[in-house]
């Protein structure tokens, strides 16, 4: 898998997602116009396969805001190796110390992953009726 940074979003994926399809088109679309976020695309057997959205918070933080696999790409390690190359990434390119995520409380496929990848468990907080658990993983030089 590649990834590649971008500045445009295409809903290519969000179509079958519980949020409408259009509103989160344009809320990722407006965060990419920010100076402090940027996108990057998935690539794997010649297709993409997936978006991710990431947050600079601090000179060396980075926050992995929201993460894709496309529907027909689900359940093949995709988004393990989405999360892997994005880390890679800010580490070697953006030189982060620390990288934090969050997800949806019960959602137990995302906090396997993200434990198997050496996040540990920060909070949890209340994101209006959802309750949401930060994630932080601390980077070595």
């Amino acid at each position: 898998m590649t990834i590649v940074l971008t500045e445009k979003y295409s809903p290519f994926m969000v179509a079958k997602t519980k949020e409408p399809a259009l509103e989160k088109t344009e809320q990722i679309q407006h965060a990419l116009t920010q100076d402090d976020c940027f996108g990057y695309y998935a690539h794997a057997k010649g297709k993409t396969v997936g978006f991710a959205l990431v947050r600079n918070f601090e000179e060396d933080g980075y926050f992995i805001w929201k993460t894709y696999i496309g529907e027909p790409y689900q359940g093949q390690g995709f988004g393990k190796r989405l999360v892997e190359e994005l880390i890679d990434e800010l580490k070697k390119v953006k030189k982060a110390k620390v990288i934090t995520t969050s997800y949806t409380y019960g959602d137990t496929a995302s906090k396997v992953l993200y434990e198997h990848l050496g996040f540990e468990q920060m909070d949890t907080v209340q994101d209006g009726d959802v309750q949401m658990v930060n994630m932080r993983l601390l980077l070595k030089g």
